[in-house]
């Protein structure tokens, strides 16, 4: 996603300026690619975390922990992003854009969760 922003922004202020990343076209695929794998290896490890956190330090209070809602939020924002993008309803730059508020969203909980 940050790549395919880096790119469109280059193309708008040179149009004729090469550099070294593909096409806008590839990085759009890519995108789709890293979110079609990354979603069920999300979904697996917070059903994984979800079920060690109920028995585990938190106890019955896990679901109101901000690492949990910020990990559930990024969740549904890859997810949303992947259907849209699936559908071909939104593509390029609003796809981009939404993918790598998603993975900000994702690694704000990993480095929050990590003091626990």
């Amino acid at each position: 996603g940050a790549l395919y922003l880096v790119q469109a922004a280059r193309l708008k202020t040179d149009p004729l300026r090469v550099g070294r990343l593909p096409d806008l076209e590839t990085l759009d695929r890519v995108n789709l690619g890293a979110l079609l794998v990354a979603l069920p290896c999300w979904t697996l490890s917070l059903v994984a975390g979800s079920l060690q956190a109920k028995g585990g330090v938190w106890g019955g209070d896990w679901m109101r922990q901000p690492v949990v809602t910020l990990s559930a939020g990024a969740w549904v924002l890859a997810a949303l992003v992947t259907g849209v993008r699936l559908n071909a309803t939104v593509r390029g730059p609003k796809v981009a854009a939404l993918s790598v508020a998603a993975f900000l969203l994702a690694l704000a909980a990993l480095l929050w969760g990590g003091h626990r």
